[in-house]
């Protein structure tokens, strides 16, 4: 079994914080999660603005058990390059400045959980689709194995086309050779058997 993942975890989100105006001392707000019914949302978090930090209050279920987990945030904010500041989350564990906390029995980062990201467990075949398809949303061609090189994306220098269509043919070929290898194998096993 792989690590736990991000999406497994709620978390909190200082840059939707910030555009939605929760960060003011002084400001008391309640999140909730949506119904599927399309009821209110039942309130999961409190979040309380305070001087240099916000509070946060939710309840955590573990083993059947109700807690309600009380804990401060600290901010902290770096310079934009076009003025203003951009506020940060300081983990309350390891203390690095971070965008995302996750809310388990207590609030911390990603590498303090020890949390991996989705695409990091997805096989071998998996990544070189992804990656090929990024290559190919780069040059306007659709997604799939299947599909052909189209004109140039409005803009684009030729030799930048040039190159990126190169890459995306060879990643294509390499997804290919992969999913032949996988046949070939389950061929192999079928014809043991």
């Amino acid at each position: 079994m792989g690590k736990a993942l991000t999406t497994d975890f709620l978390r909190l989100d200082v840059r939707h914080l910030k555009r939605e105006g929760l960060l003011i001392a002084g400001k008391n707000t309640l999140l909730g999660q949506p119904e599927p019914n399309g009821a209110e949302p039942k309130p999961l978090i409190q979040i309380m603005g305070g001087q240099g930090g916000v509070n946060v209050r939710y309840f955590w279920e573990a083993g059947g058990q109700k807690r309600d987990v009380v804990q401060s945030i600290y901010l902290d904010s770096s310079a934009c390059h076009y003025g203003n500041t951009r506020p940060w989350f300081l983990c309350p564990i390891c203390e690095r400045r971070v965008a995302l906390l996750y809310l388990s029995e207590n609030i911390s980062c990603r590498k303090c959980k020890k949390l991996a990201y989705p695409v990091q467990n997805v096989g071998k075949l998996t990544r070189q689709i992804y990656r090929m398809h990024a290559l190919g949303r780069r040059i306007g061609t659709k997604p799939g194995l299947t599909s052909d090189l189209r004109f140039r994306p409005k803009g684009m220098h030729v030799r930048r086309y040039q190159k990126l269509a190169l890459l995306y043919a060879e990643k294509r070929l390499s997804v290919l050779n992969t999913i032949n290898g996988y046949v070939n194998k389950l061929a192999q096993q079928v014809m043991k058997t």
